[in-house]
């Protein structure tokens, strides 16, 4: 009797009023890098809005946050990606799995740039064995192996001025545009607009000055950020100490992602309302440096800047 009653409350703590009412909601799955200690887990951000349920970017344990959220995960229809990086891609397969083991019964679509097809090909690859035995074990009727696997979609965009629509379902419109994360290209940014709320995804990108125009009198921007001058400390540090390798590669990271003041131009020129920081390289820990960090961004930007944590939420 009181298994049943845990079992009940178990299931009951999942969050369905999400789906029917009139506004968008937000939630911050993965907020972090692939650094090696990063506090924060790798990016994902959940959507809900007009009964839909959609994901930009799956890092590795992106599923299990979306449960400690109690996010009614059964309902997701579509993943869109905005690079191919793994720290923005290695979460998927699970989510597929997860999601479908928790009962949806729709079809999984992800969406991404060029190589989605065979990225998508691949994971379906590795699920196989599981989908088919988990099937066979269960039964069709509770586990359709059709719904273990995932459909791909590859997004297409010629110009950094262009703005495609890449999906449109009940009021909920999710547009994307092209970054610049060269040498990882294509790379996109995301444009969520829901009851005329409006917020933007940047991805992980270099400025580009047609963030702006995309970003313009957006309700949030979350936005990546880097302190080009704190990462330039530890590169030093770091070449002092004789650890060329790791001084290398921290110092091949400043020329593809955005410095905290470009990102504060952007949001002031934009006309933000409120700025998120995400995928913060490096990670400010404590108050100090928090206060470091706002401090280049407050001389420019006046409006309200959050650093993004992971199980963060917004609803709008």
């Amino acid at each position: 009797m009181k298994k049943n009653l845990f079992i009940k409350l178990a299931l009951n703590k999942t969050n369905f009023e999400l789906l029917e009412d009139k506004k968008l909601h937000i939630f911050l799955c993965g907020t972090g890098t692939p650094v090696h200690g990063s506090i924060q887990k790798e990016s994902s951000i959940a959507i809900i809005a007009g009964g839909c349920f959609v994901v930009i970017d799956a890092g590795e344990s992106a599923i299990r946050t979306m449960e400690a959220m109690h996010l009614p995960i059964n309902k997701l229809t579509d993943v869109f990606v905005t690079h191919w990086h793994s720290d923005h891609f290695s979460g998927i397969g699970q989510l597929i799995n997860r999601t479908w083991l928790f009962g949806r019964k729709e079809e999984i679509t992800v969406h991404g740039p060029e190589g989605c097809e065979k990225i998508v090909e691949g994971i379906n690859t590795t699920f196989e064995k599981d989908v088919y035995f988990r099937s066979k074990h269960h039964g069709i009727d509770w586990l359709d192996p059709k719904f273990g696997i995932a459909m791909s979609k590859t997004i297409s965009i010629d110009n950094q001025e262009d703005l495609k629509l890449v999906f449109d379902k009940n009021g909920l419109k999710i547009s994307s545009f092209l970054v610049d994360h060269y040498p990882i290209a294509p790379a996109f940014g995301y444009i969520i607009e829901y009851n005329g709320k409006k917020v933007v995804i940047s991805g992980d990108t270099k400025f580009v000055e047609s963030m702006t125009g995309f970003a313009e009198n957006a309700d949030i921007l979350i936005h990546e950020a880097m302190n080009k001058k704190m990462l330039l400390i530890a590169i030093n540090a770091l070449t002092e100490m004789n650890k060329n390798r790791e001084a290398t590669l921290l110092k091949d990271t400043l020329e593809y992602h955005t410095d905290i003041t470009e990102v504060a131009k952007i949001a002031k020129d934009a006309n933000v309302k409120s700025l998120v920081l995400t995928h913060i390289i490096p990670f400010p820990k404590n108050f100090f440096l928090r206060k470091f960090f706002l401090s280049s961004i407050c001389k420019i930007y006046s409006g309200k800047v959050i650093f993004a944590k992971d199980n963060k939420e917004f609803h709008l």
